[in-house]
């Protein structure tokens, strides 16, 4: 079963709204802040490649693919 395009945003904002939240830790070693980060990040972008090409260009115009390759540097 497909997800539809509010599913999709909402799960990647559930990723990056977690990331954001690990981002203000300081009492764990930084590194291992890092990596949740990372994965968080990793996740949400992945999400939002769920996307049909046309909303994702038209919800982020001029930097879709810049934030779809980051998630392979990532």
């Amino acid at each position: 079963m497909s997800r539809t395009i509010d599913e999709l945003l909402t799960e990647a904002l559930v990723h990056f709204d977690a990331a954001t939240e690990y981002a203000q830790v300081t009492d764990r070693d930084p590194r291992m802040i890092l990596d949740a980060m990372s994965m968080r990040l990793f996740a949400g972008l992945e999400t939002l490649t769920r996307l049909p090409d046309d909303v994702a260009d038209r919800l982020f115009p001029g930097v879709w693919p810049d934030m779809r390759g980051l998630r392979h540097r990532i």
